[in-house]
């Protein structure tokens, strides 16, 4: 079997693949390692024999393609949430590097290790690649030829023993986390809600009007005073049915249908009047409701408003389906490739409409294979750019920081003239998950083939331990500074920890939400620049 995996690259990516995902299914002490389990595989069958490998291109392809699908989908929250409360995130996610370096740092004088096995466990313990590159870089820049030998390879053990124990070691400490304190996380992504659309419980109601405080005043002017968000439908006057608008003024005995979150509708019926029961509700009349998808390009990257869909069409987008996600629907709503809108409008108009936003499945779900290939060149090019801190010192974001930059941007923006930029939501999902694969198993097996000559260096368990209560003593600190003292959300404080793509992926199992990617895309960027620095910082200052 051995043998005939030796001779089969392809066969053995699978073969991890396979048996990592099914491990990971499987509830050990009530946890599952879910995608993570891949890369432990991958270490395990890769320590068999040094002959098993996996080309290099895998995992970095798998890496390029799952930040890449990450920065297209997390786009907008990204730039929405460093609006919000950018500069806490900030500053959490720079303690939270520096104070990791720092203790890496004072092992260093603690236990007597070189400072290139310093540079590789930091490297490997904060699971980042493009930090070891970086002091690898460093290294065949400063020392002869002669001399590169020994360092480089403290450094490439260092880091194959750190890399493992920051995957476990953040694993550990965020199930325990999330045991101790029992987070609801449905409460937190309700809370954040206006920053980050989840799941809501929306219903329709149809209110009588029989409040005078309201009546004469145009909805425009009700939505901004009192702060509804709701979705204003149908209207029925004197036996007359119509669709609202913002300048429609309320009467005594109006019938409003509205659409929105339980609690909302409720204070809202308070405040209008009482609920009209279901005969108006289910009475339709000349209008009619459907949903549609979001499959033409001229629509895609455009808020609702734009559309002017009342004046053009006498229709209304009242609900918004992104992949499991109900989102209701207003004015500044952005569309994107793969939405199913509900729509109300005359029966008339709905082949119109239809018309307008597509509605075709087998559009929604194709690949722009000419926008997904030049955003991913843009960022591979970003990445390759040299960074100069001083004579000596300098970094390049790589390819994974240089596509994720590019992706966030990208994602946000969603359109550029005539070039969509992004991707359907069930593509977005596929690619992630199909990069993340290739991504743990081609990284676990070429670590796990060095696994061998880690165990056989002297200074193993110095090195652990180093590793081991770094890891474990940044991770608990910064959770406690982050959710219990500055007060971010745990779903988002575990993805800015998270650091490695395992980690994430467990996150998302645990947690069925998307503020770990959220925190995950806000803290990479910055984490890779510093990350790269600290490591070369590191060999610079104490090897002299």
């Amino acid at each position: 079997m051995i043998d005939l995996l030796i001779q089969n690259s392809l066969l053995l990516l699978f073969f991890v693949s396979a048996a990592g995902y099914f491990l990971g299914r499987i509830p050990v002490f009530g946890i599952r390692l879910g995608s993570a389990a891949v890369l432990f595989i991958g270490l395990f069958v890769g320590a068999l024999d040094p002959q098993l490998d996996i080309p290099l291109l895998v995992p970095q392809l798998g890496l390029v393609l799952f930040v890449y699908a990450l920065g297209l989908k997390n786009g907008p929250n990204f730039f929405r949430s460093f609006q919000e409360e950018g500069n806490l995130s900030l500053r959490f996610i720079l303690f939270s590097l520096a104070f990791t370096a720092a203790l890496f740092v004072g092992g260093y004088f603690v236990a007597q290790i070189t400072p290139f096995e310093l540079a590789g466990l930091y490297a490997g313990s904060v699971t980042n690649t493009a930090a070891l590159a970086g002091v690898l870089d460093l290294i065949n820049a400063n020392q002869s030829a002669s001399q590169t030998g020994t360092p480089l390879a403290e450094a490439v053990i260092g880091y194959s023993l750190g890399y493992p124990i920051g995957v476990l070691g953040r694993i550990l400490i965020l199930t325990l986390a999330m045991r101790w304190w029992q987070i609801d996380f449905q409460k937190e992504a309700y809370e954040m809600r206006h920053v980050y659309p989840v799941q809501e419980e929306i219903v329709s109601r149809a209110l009588r009007i029989t409040s005078a405080e309201i009546e004469g005043r145009p909805l425009r002017e009700l939505r901004r005073l009192h702060g509804i968000d709701l979705v204003f439908g149908r209207l029925v006057r004197n036996g007359q049915m119509s669709l609202s608008n913002g300048d429609t003024e309320l009467e005594h005995g109006d019938i409003l249908v509205v659409a929105g979150e339980v609690s909302t509708v409720v204070e809202v019926q308070a405040l209008f009047g009482e609920n009209a029961g279901d005969d108006v509700l289910n009475n339709y009349g000349d209008y009619t409701r459907r949903r549609v998808f979001v499959s033409n390009p001229t629509v895609v990257g455009r808020t609702a408003a734009t559309l002017d869909l009342k004046e053009k069409y006498g229709a209304v987008i009242t609900r918004v389906q992104r992949g499991d996600t109900d989102i209701l629907a207003n004015n500044q709503t952005v569309l994107r490739l793969g939405d199913r809108v509900r729509v109300m409008s005359r029966k008339q108009d709905i082949p119109a409409l239809t018309e307008l936003f597509g509605d075709s499945y087998s559009d929604a779900s194709r690949v722009n294979l000419l926008s997904m290939s030049m955003g991913i060149t843009i960022g591979l090019l970003l990445g390759m750019i040299q960074i100069s801190l001083t004579d000596t010192i300098g970094f390049q974001v790589g390819f994974a920081g240089g596509t994720l930059i590019v992706a966030l941007v990208l994602g946000a923006l969603q359109r550029t003239g005539p070039i969509v930029w992004t991707l359907p939501y069930s593509s977005t999902e596929t690619l992630q998950q199909i990069g993340l694969s290739l991504l743990l198993a081609g990284i676990g097996v070429r670590s796990g083939s060095s696994l061998e000559n880690v165990v056989a260096d002297f200074d193993l368990l110095i090195l652990l331990g180093i590793s081991i209560v770094g890891v474990l003593v940044s991770m608990v600190v910064s959770v406690v500074v982050g959710y219990k003292w500055l007060k971010i959300p745990f779903g988002i404080v575990s993805g800015m920890v998270a650091s490695q793509p395992a980690v994430l992926g467990y996150l998302n199992e645990k947690i069925g939400n998307d503020h770990p990617n959220i925190g995950f895309a806000l803290a990479m960027p910055v984490g890779i620049i510093a990350k790269v620095v600290f490591a070369q910082l590191m060999v610079s200052v104490l090897i002299n």
